[in-house]
């Protein structure tokens, strides 16, 4: 079978780089000319110099090569495949442990050959040369267009840019910022401003783009994306701050005077600061922390959205629910509410009382193929900082020379190495942590340190942390159905390509664990689940249900022939069950 590698790096120009269809299109033309059948990979937005790790569909396609699937390998060229020497010297151990062989553009490329190998790694060590070159020439260009009034990337709301790249104002946007600027100086508070925007249905910048924005989870640090479809409280305080309305752009700490660019004075701009101040001195008065264990892991099945923890003691609301049925969204439909001390102490009763997960963790062997990988990768960022701390060195060593001290081009360079060196320290630490976390010493180690360890009585600090030690994500989902409803949750453990799936009533008296399966790394997606209201009023017995379980129970002792003896034994049925007394909930409020 033919395996044919597609990627592309992200949002490319028309003509600038070769479009997936295309090379989606010629592959599927080798496969024809050679007879075969094939397999498609795509990598969307994904760097060649990325993470084999965080490549999924090359990590298959690696796989696949590696278990004999894939025979003939087709790219429309090698730089497709990478532009990071490790992975290409990866990916050719793989193609000749397997015996495969290699067509770049369909032509056939022997990778057992030295001289071939040779001009190959060659090849690579230029692919990696043109990204890093690009990389450091781009940045180097941005602060040198910022010193001169030029701007890149997403606008600020209110600016565009002319033929030149020159920030200039957006005369439609930026009647609404010095509306902004204008009510806020009357006294109106970020939030009201918002909701007024949204009332007067005035479209935020990211709506125009059709773009998203991310921001960090308190509880989990989390990087999570937002649509921005409406106008936040946060989003007008982020005008409302922004220097560059008053004529100063601020560039990597450095204040640039762009007095054309300014809509009031720095007098007005600073009076608004203090009105931010008092404005939220005035409006919080006694500050009421809540406590919330699982913000920032649940996440809604239907819309994709986050759920959050939301009291209110007047209303008496005490539940999870998706922000995408909260204001000012409103997207999600089918989702409900989930009660906050029910849910708590059901998923610390899961993870520390009941001891069925940690004895299913406990049977599962180390993922030797993803070790690999993560090592190789490893290796990878311990060359690349090597080399980038020397460079770093260099330049400050030429900054020391008086010839040079004053060398703004240098001096330039010296940050930009410098930051490189942070970043791929960071880098370093996130590569070992990742594959302490796949190995079975370690993150069993953590596991069963955790679930032993934990004292209910030990307060909510220690609860989140244990909770953000063992659980990566839990997404959820509400079906209604003509009496009461039920919940599903699936649930991931962190370090672990494992998933349970649970479900429960609306009253959320008893969970029940309906299996366990191998997570994915793709988005969760399933069909629409309709339960005929006959099956619901006939399982609603209890003898109904005894006579299901005892089939359930039959089938699986049934020994498997010895065909299926390499088949993954998928767990089904009622597992485990966990109930929730009233007299027992654990409350963080």
């Amino acid at each position: 079978m033919v395996g044919i590698y597609c990627r592309i790096s992200g949002d490319k120009i028309d003509g600038k780089d070769t479009s997936i269809e295309t090379q989606e299109m010629q592959g599927i033309a080798f496969a024809a000319s050679m007879g075969m059948d094939y397999k498609i990979y795509i990598d969307r937005g994904i760097s060649g110099k990325a993470e084999i790790e965080s490549r999924i569909k090359f990590r298959e396609f690696l796989k696949d090569i590696k278990d004999g699937r894939i025979t003939h390998i087709y790219a429309i060229n090698q730089s497709r495949i990478e532009r990071n020497p490790d992975t290409w010297r990866i990916f050719v151990s793989t193609v000749l442990l397997a015996e495969a062989k290699w067509y770049p553009n369909g032509s056939y490329f022997d990778l057992d050959n030295t001289t071939n190998r040779l001009m190959a790694n060659m090849m690579s060590v230029m692919n990696e040369f043109h990204s890093d070159n690009t990389s450091d020439n781009v940045k180097l260009a941005f602060e040198s267009n910022a010193k001169k009034g030029k701007g890149h990337g997403i606008r600020a709301y209110g600016i565009k840019y002319d033929d030149d790249g020159f920030m200039v104002k957006d005369e439609a946007e930026i009647e609404v910022v010095k509306d902004i600027f204008e009510w806020s100086l009357s006294g109106m508070g970020a939030y009201t401003i918002a909701n007024k925007l949204n009332l007067d249905e005035v479209p935020t910048r990211f709506e125009k783009l059709g773009k998203s924005t991310t921001t960090k989870e308190q509880n989990t640090g989390k990087l999570i994306k937002h649509s921005n479809k409406k106008w936040w409280g946060s989003t007008v305080h982020g005008i409302l701050t922004k220097k560059l309305y008053c004529g100063v752009h601020v560039w990597n700490g450095e204040e640039i005077e762009l007095p054309d660019l300014a809509i009031i004075s720095k007098e007005e701009f600073y009076k608004v600061q203090e009105n931010l101040k008092k404005n939220k001195k005035e409006s919080i008065g006694k500050n009421i922390t809540y406590n919330y264990l699982l913000n920032g892991l649940m996440y809604c099945l239907d819309c994709g959205h986050m759920y959050k923890g939301v009291i209110k003691r007047k209303s008496r609301d005490n539940s999870y629910k998706c922000s995408g049925k909260m204001a000012p969204i409103h997207e999600c439909k089918y989702s409900r509410g989930i009660n906050i001390p029910r849910f708590e102490t059901f998923i610390l009763k899961h993870l520390f009382e009941s001891k069925s997960l940690q004895e299913h963790l406990n049977k599962f062997d180390e993922d030797k193929d993803l070790l690999d990988i993560l090592q190789a990768e490893k290796n990878a960022v311990n060359k690349k900082l090597s080399d980038a701390v020397k460079s770093e060195t260099r330049s400050f060593n030429l900054l020391l020379d008086g010839d040079f001290a004053d060398d703004e081009r240098l001096k330039a360079k010296y940050k930009t190495d410098k930051e490189k060196v942070i970043k791929l320290k960071k880098l370093l630490a996130q590569a070992e942590e990742k594959i302490a976390l796949q190995k079975n010493n370690y993150r069993l180690g953590i596991v069963n340190n955790v679930m032993n360890g934990f004292d209910f009585n030990g307060g909510f600090e220690a609860s989140l942390k244990a909770v953000n030690t063992i659980i990566e994500r839990i997404d959820i989902r509400y079906q209604k159905l003509e009496k009461n409803g039920v919940f599903s949750f699936v649930i991931k453990y962190k370090g672990f390509n494992e998933t349970s799936i649970w479900t429960t009533n609306q009253q959320m008296t008893e969970f029940t664990l309906n299996g366990y399966y191998k997570a994915s790394n793709e988005p969760i997606s399933r069909p629409e689940v309709i339960v005929p209201t006959e099956f619901t009023d006939y399982i609603s017995h209890s003898s109904s249900r005894e006579f299901l379980n005892s089939l359930i129970d039959k089938y699986r002792s049934k020994d498997f022939p010895e065909d299926f003896e390499n088949t993954t034994n998928l767990k089904f049925g009622v597992l485990d069950s966990i109930v929730i007394n009233k007299e027992e909930l654990v409350v963080f409020n």
